[in-house]
Parts: C-alpha cells; sequence; structure tokens
C-alpha cells in the first residue's frame, strides 16, 4: 500500500470517527482527557482537529516532523520505534521493541507522524499547519512502574487472598454455554485459569485485554484462584480484583 492510498485511507476513517465524535459535547475536550489518562502529551502549539481518541485523531502542528518526531520521543521514552521508509511511516507505540506487524501495534497506544500539505485547506488551519499526528488510545492507560498494565476492578477490592499465576493470555471462544467469548491464562503446566467473559467487561477493558493477549507472550495475573480438582477447572474471582503484570 502506498502513502497516497494511506493517505486516503486515513482521511476516511478521520471523517467517519469525525461525524460520529460530533455527537459529543466537546470531542476536543475528551480527546485531552483521554491523553491526560494515558499519560500522552499534547505537543506544544498543535491543534486538536477531528478524530476519536480510540480509532484515530488527527493533530496538526506547525513544526517540521523531525522536530515533532524527536520531542515525542523524549518524552515517551520507554515507547518503541516503527519506521518503514517505504512508504512513510514513522510509528511512536506503547509496546515491546520490534514489532513488524502494522495490526499489532495499531491495538497499541500509539503516535504517527508526518507530513501532510493539505491539513491547512482541509481543516481551515494555518499555512504552516502541515505536520499530521495521527494518535489513537485503545488502551486503558500507560503501565505503571511497578504497578499492572491493567486492572479489572472487583467488588470488594484487593484480598489478602490473592495468588500470583504466570503464563500466556489467551481469547476462545466458550462452546460449553455459549457465553461467547473469553480470557485465560494458561500456566507453564498448561492449565487453563479462566480470567473474565467478555460480554461481562466494558469495552475499553476488552480492548486492552485484546492489546496484552497480541502483544504479550508472559504474564502475571495476581487474583484470588478458584479451581475444582474434580471437573478440572479453574478461573480467577470476579468479585475480588484481578491485576495484570507484563513479563517482559
Amino acid at each position: 500500500m502506498n502513502r497516497r492510498h494511506l493517505d486516503l485511507l486515513l482521511v476516511g476513517l478521520l471523517l467517519l470517527v469525525g461525524a460520529a465524535g460530533n455527537a459529543a459535547e466537546d470531542p476536543a475536550a475528551a480527546a485531552a482527557a483521554a491523553m491526560e489518562a494515558a499519560g500522552v502529551p499534547m505537543y506544544p502549539g498543535a491543534v486538536y482537529v477531528v478524530g476519536d481518541v480510540e480509532t484515530g485523531m488527527r493533530i496538526a502542528a506547525g513544526d517540521d516532523p523531525q522536530t515533532v518526531r524527536t520531542w515525542y520521543r523524549e518524552n515517551l521514552p520507554e515507547w518503541s520505534v516503527y519506521h518503514n521508509e517505504e512508504i512513510e511511516i514513522w510509528t511512536l507505540y506503547d509496546g515491546p521493541e520490534g514489532l513488524t506487524g502494522y495490526g499489532d501495534i495499531m491495538v497499541l497506544n500509539n503516535i504517527s507522524i508526518g507530513e501532510n500539505e493539505n491539513l491547512p485547506a482541509w481543516h481551515a488551519l494555518k499555512d504552516n499547519m502541515t505536520t499530521e499526528i495521527t494518535m489513537a488510545l485503545p488502551r486503558v492507560g500507560p503501565a505503571k512502574a511497578g504497578g499492572p498494565m491493567l486492572l479489572i476492578p472487583g467488588s470488594d477490592g484487593r484480598s489478602d487472598a490473592a495468588e500470583e499465576v504466570e503464563g500466556a493470555l489467551y481469547q476462545a471462544e466458550d462452546m460449553q454455554t455459549d457465553r461467547g467469548g473469553y480470557y485465560y491464562l494458561q500456566d507453564e503446566q498448561y492449565m487453563e485459569h479462566t480470567v473474565a467473559f467478555e460480554t461481562d467487561l466494558p469495552t475499553e477493558i476488552v480492548r486492552k485485554l485484546d492489546s496484552i493477549s497480541q502483544t504479550y507472550e508472559k504474564v502475571r495475573i495476581v487474583g484470588v484462584v478458584l479451581t475444582n480438582e474434580n471437573e478440572g477447572t479453574s478461573r480467577f474471582d470476579r468479585t475480588w480484583d484481578i491485576e495484570i503484570f507484563v513479563e517482559e
């Protein structure tokens, strides 16, 4: 796919999500709030133009792309860079280094920065506002140092009886009770521990579980584990907090 095709695709996406965003009271305020929650700063002097924080919003800046890229790298030092010179894509993303599949990157918090000379004409901006910052924040928030990447809150908070289980996080369809998709942890002994069903979770939690399961080979989950040895089943008790940590 060449740069022109990518531009046309992005324009269509942003117009679509922008139309949906117009229904909100203040899309720019919602964008600012989401950026603050995710720990992502707004480039100085840049302006929100259109779009949705989860599927992609467009921001315009007056400085050249390289200056904007350097600024974001300095302000988000733990993020990784994907750079494809052939199709002129430069993306900073909140995930491990070395990802090459753009689909894997798009489920993470990500920022793409490039030149788009059409921005002033499209959005009635000043002539120098030709650096395009395309930002999507599908995750619930950033991973805090030493803290969980994701917390699935329980009604009773964190339990003193919580234990740790390590393994790979997967998604599957429930064929026995027809409850739909669910997430489970497979430990090193290949025991499966059900984490939660999609229908019981808010959309933003589902998105982050998708992101974590597709990106990381190993996670550590802290929660109350209920095991029925007679039936050979195990699950995390949703009454209590479930914390997911990434094992790099």
